[in-house]
């Protein structure tokens, strides 16, 4: 009996630089840290989908969720129209898989899944994405049946929670490129506050970079006192900065790059929908202060609100009409509306709703 050979996982890091020179073929990304997932998927989407306006005959997003409106048969066949498809005005084809439990496919399931990743060829690139959730790693996870089978046809790609250390580095690194210092005690406090969770790191040091791009004289260091008045312990109830600091620049691609992110965290499409809202309604009352003539002052005394929050509200709606916020908030009615009262796929829907709300009327 021949030999069992042990199967090779990259890490995350290892893919990242060999995506830099150019990858193909498939690939299965798993692990612990989804966050790292998503953010390396978003910078291979940027490297690979160079032709503008040819996104829908080069980029095959295919997600196996139980709202979706086709049959698991019907969407192992998509998969495998997508792996036959030709790229159109560019190289290579992006094909991602999602919402898919790896542990629990059965055998002709895994038969489709694999034979479409070994015809994966170098003008396609395939990620088959899986949440910490969808594929066990836990003790000898490597030689599971599953497993086994998939990383014969798809290289896998293990992204683990990084140690408290790295993320320390990584929080003074980030900061260090808006010429913002941090100490180690802040780095090392930060890391804390965050649980060490890389989703939770990334939105407090954008709000430590927005709070400190408003400090124009003397040198701008952030110590342990700082970060304990500046930033919080993200809970499930508020809403991430990172998705207010989206709706608020009122960029399309931002606010469906965070909306991508919540989805892969499996945030409640229901609960998301509600902290849009409840960001629009604050617009709405701030944009009615300031017609009134209200600076940012007096209106987060008005309001009670934190100051930074409200003049960076007051920033972004300064030359956002009214009507526009009036907008969004009846679309937003219409949405939660829909997400409660149809069988549509959640994510469809507020991604539909987003393309009403960004897009400019033009390409509506």
């Amino acid at each position: 009996m021949a030999e069992k050979k042990n199967v090779f996982i990259m890490s995350g890091d290892a893919f990242e630089r060999e995506s830099e020179k150019g990858v193909f073929g498939a690939f299965l990304f798993f692990g612990e840290d989804d966050y790292l997932k998503e953010r390396t998927l978003s910078k291979l989407r940027e490297r690979i989908l160079s032709a503008e306006g040819f996104e829908l005959f080069n980029h095959f997003d295919i997600s196996f969720s139980g709202a979706s409106n086709l049959s698991r048969d019907e969407l192992f066949a998509s998969l495998s129209d997508a792996v036959d498809a030709l790229p159109m005005m560019q190289e290579q084809k992006l094909i991602e898989i999602h919402d898919l439990n790896v542990d629990k496919l059965n055998a002709a399931e895994m038969g489709y899944l694999t034979g479409a990743c070994k015809k994966a060829g170098e003008d396609t690139v395939m990620i088959i994405f899986c949440r910490e959730n969808e594929l066990d790693c836990g003790y000898r996870f490597e030689v599971q049946a599953n497993f086994v089978k998939l990383s014969g046809a798809a290289k896998p790609v293990r992204f683990q929670t990084l140690p408290k250390a790295r993320l320390a580095s990584y929080a003074k690194k980030y900061l260090l490129k808006e010429d913002i210092k941090m100490s180690d005690g802040a780095a090392s406090t930060l890391c804390d506050m965050c649980a060490c969770k890389m989703m939770a790191l990334t939105g407090e040091l954008s709000k430590l970079s927005a709070y400190y791009s408003t400090v124009k004289n003397g040198e701008k260091i952030v110590n342990e006192a700082d970060v304990r008045r500046i930033c919080s312990e993200t809970t499930g109830e508020e809403t991430p900065f990172a998705l207010v600091d989206a709706m608020q620049k009122w960029k399309l691609v931002g606010v469906l790059e965070v909306l991508r992110t919540m989805r892969d965290q499996r945030e409640e499409p229901v609960v998301v929908v509600s902290k849009m809202a409840k960001v629009y309604m604050e617009m709405l009352f701030i944009k009615s202060l300031m017609i009134t003539g209200m600076n940012a002052q007096d209106i987060s005394k008005k309001m009670k609100m934190n100051a930074f929050r409200v003049e960076k509200f007051v920033l972004s709606l300064e030359k956002a009409p009214i009507t526009v916020i009036e907008n969004a908030i009846k679309e937003i009615y219409e949405l939660d509306l829909a997400l409660k009262s149809t069988q549509s796929d959640p994510w469809l829907l507020i991604e539909l709703f987003v393309a009403k709300v960004y897009l400019p009327k033009s390409m509506r």
